[in-house]
């Protein structure tokens, strides 16, 4: 089964916040729409305290030396064949 992933408004609000420059925002939402598909099964296991979510985990290098780290919330119970991403936190690791 395809899935489509469903960003939320606020998230993709939230990910402007961060001060990407363009091609690392190209990898995170490459990451986003064809990464988190791709790799649905081997993370969907790792649940949050709220057991209709689970977390799956974004590194993407930095352009100036480091890597972004992004921890992605996913929502899979509302629509299994969309998962929408329902929050995202961002760290950088130099």
């Amino acid at each position: 089964m395809k899935r489509r992933v469903v960003i939320y408004a606020t998230t993709s609000r939230a990910i402007k916040t961060f001060g990407l420059e363009r091609e690392e925002l190209i990898q995170l939402l490459g990451e986003l729409h064809h990464g988190l598909p791709a790799r649905y099964q081997a993370f969907r296991h790792r649940r949050a305290v709220d057991v209709r979510k689970f977390f799956f985990r974004i590194s993407v290098q930095r352009k100036g030396g480091g890597q972004h780290v992004f921890v992605v919330v996913v929502d899979d119970t509302t629509s299994p064949e969309h998962p929408f991403v329902t929050n995202i936190g961002h760290s950088i690791i130099e």
